[in-house]
């Protein structure tokens, strides 16, 4: 029979997930009415390319939902009538009607919109962004937590909005160590994670309706941040060298920019120098505040780490947010950003509104391990841990793949950016899935997703020793024909 429906297959979640919403939409909306007849589930497998037994649960679901019924002599029919579902139907629908509902406008835009941008640690399939529980210091962080626990009505618990000041001075060092950055204490600040930090600084710096520039392909935490505020939205092309300042010319309105120059996601493509300082210029001439994300840039592998932007700033333009996270989440999620002096007061003023004060024993057991040096040889140790295991991904691709994959060797972070040329998009995750290989299309990364054949690779939660097995496997699903 005619397929008379639309099923993409995108990759942003399970293949049987997929195909029952698609299917679910078709028939509310009428494309498929009562008594329309559905494909046989070997005919469909082989139109998605996908096995016929995904197929199969996938029907499965629709009809203990009773969307479809079967029988012996008909096979697979629509049996739900539109307009008229019942509290089943209505909790596995795709949209949430909230018109019964008194809401703000925040809360109202966040109700019609109909796309969720991705951000990394929403993934399980990479671990959410976090490192493999082997690399955690668990035993460093019990010890001095169990520390302070023991200790903990003698500890200084007076109200400090920005943080404990010994962790702030403990960053402060940190940050003029690694990342050549001199600041004072007073301009250190603690949150409770970087989005926090992120978003009252763009309810504080924009209005709705004013602009916000972000790199496309990028982090789709600020662009869910924008979009609940009201702000205009714009998408900045990226290539091999970070974001593409010319492009910024181009727009005149831009009140602030939102930028990861150490590692752009999901291709890791680090900034150059010659932009950085493009950037800041661009910056300065037009009043454009811009926050720099620095959360990936502890992993960089083919060259020495640039200077951050806020380390060039000569003109207090940059706000400098950052955290641990790829190092110790779920230890502690506390990030941390460095202020211009002109908004100390302010942000001092109004984080108190928004994020509060952050978990005591934490901030004292980060000190710690900051303090005795600790933490920076940590990094370095799952620094060269990450550059072999990533040296032994690409090696592997490359050799079972040849010209049918490429791979940016110049980037940083802890996952590889893998472009694929002769199989679709589900295909490739499909056999992903059954080899046991992390990855992720990147097509949510993008403001139109035309992603087709991209993915990205955790190499972090890989045991190297698995490595060349695992992509011996993932190529053999890949290659294979499909079972009906």
């Amino acid at each position: 029979m005619p397929i008379k429906f639309k099923i993409q297959i995108d990759g942003t979640e399970s293949l049987r997930k997929q195909i029952c919403d698609a299917l679910i939409n078709s028939i509310e909306v009428g494309e498929l009415p009562p008594g329309s007849p559905l494909p046989p589930t070997r005919e469909l497998a082989d139109l998605l390319e996908v096995s016929r037994d995904t197929v199969v649960r996938s029907y499965g679901d629709l009809q203990r939902l009773s969307y479809i019924s079967s029988s012996s002599t008909r096979g697979f029919s629509v049996s739900f009538t539109p307009g008229q579902p019942d509290e089943e139907h209505q909790s596995t629908s795709k949209g949430v009607s909230c018109s019964h509902l008194k809401l703000s406008a925040f809360g109202q835009r966040f109700a019609e919109e109909t796309r969720n941008y991705a951000f990394s640690p929403d993934f399980s399939a990479i671990n959410h962004g976090a490192p493999p529980k082997s690399l955690l210091p668990m035993r460093r962080w019990q010890l001095h937590t169990a520390k302070y626990a023991s200790q903990f009505f003698s500890l200084e618990n007076c109200t400090q909005v920005f943080g404990q000041t010994r962790l702030r001075k403990a960053l402060a060092g940190f940050l003029n160590r690694n990342k050549q950055l001199s600041c004072a204490v007073d301009q250190v600040a603690i949150f409770s994670n970087t989005l926090s930090a992120v978003n009252l600084l763009c309810r504080i710096l924009v209005n709705p309706g004013e602009t916000i520039a972000v790199e496309d392909p990028g982090y789709g935490g600020i662009r869910n941040i924008a979009v609940g505020q009201g702000a205009n939205l714009i998408g900045i092309p990226t290539d091999e060298q970070g974001i593409i300042v010319d492009e910024l010319y181009k727009h005149k309105d831009v009140r602030l920019l939102y930028v990861s120059p150490g590692h752009v996601d999901p291709n890791g493509a680090v900034l150059s120098l010659a932009r950085r300082k493009q950037l800041l210029q661009w910056a300065h001439k037009n009043d454009v505040w811009v926050i720099e994300d620095d959360y990936e840039a502890h992993f960089q592998y083919e060259k020495s780490p640039l200077p951050t932007l806020a380390a060039m700033d000569k003109h207090a333009r940059v706000i400098y947010i950052s955290s641990f996270w790829k190092v110790l989440y779920p230890l502690t999620a506390l990030g941390y950003c460095v202020l211009p002096t002109s908004l100390v007061p302010l942000i001092e003023r109004t984080k108190v509104h928004a994020d509060g004060l952050s978990e005591l024993i934490v901030q004292y057991t980060l000190a710690d391990i900051i303090e005795d040096g600790y933490l920076e040889r940590h990094i370095r140790k799952v620094r060269k841990i990450y550059q072999s295991q990533r040296t032994a991904l690409i090696f592997n691709l490359k050799k079972k793949f040849g010209q049918q994959v490429s791979i940016p060797c110049e980037t940083s972070g802890t996952h590889s950016l893998v472009r694929f040329t002769d199989w679709s998009d589900a295909r490739i995750l499909y056999a992903s899935q059954l080899a046991g290989l992390p990855m992720l299309p990147t097509s949510s990364y993008y403001f139109e997703p035309t992603s087709k054949g991209e993915f990205v690779i955790d190499f972090s939660c890989l045991d190297i020793d698995d490595i060349e097995h695992l992509v011996t496997q993932f190529k053999k699903r890949l290659t294979e024909e499909v079972s009906l």
